[in-house]
């Protein structure tokens, strides 16, 4: 038996996303076990994010703000 806590966030997507009211600051974080296998894209996107050539499209359903926004959160993957 394994005990702990899981970092994924309640849609089981992560977050890769700026802070908007922090100039600067971005967040990538809520990967969960998901890290090895997403994470050379993933890093694409952050790489993408932080130069400023990643689309908003790109970003929308990975942003920080979906759990605040009144945006439904589902359980999964929600792409």
């Amino acid at each position: 038996m394994s005990g702990g806590v899981s970092e994924a966030t309640p849609d089981v997507l992560p977050i890769i996303s700026p802070v908007e009211s922090i100039g600067g600051f971005y967040l990538a974080t809520g990967f969960g076990g998901h890290g090895f296998g997403i994470g050379p894209d993933a890093g694409k996107l952050i790489a993408a994010m932080v130069s400023g050539t990643a689309g908003p499209q790109a970003l929308h359903g990975f942003r920080l703000g979906r759990f605040c926004d009144g945006s439904p959160i589902v359980s999964g993957p929600a792409l």
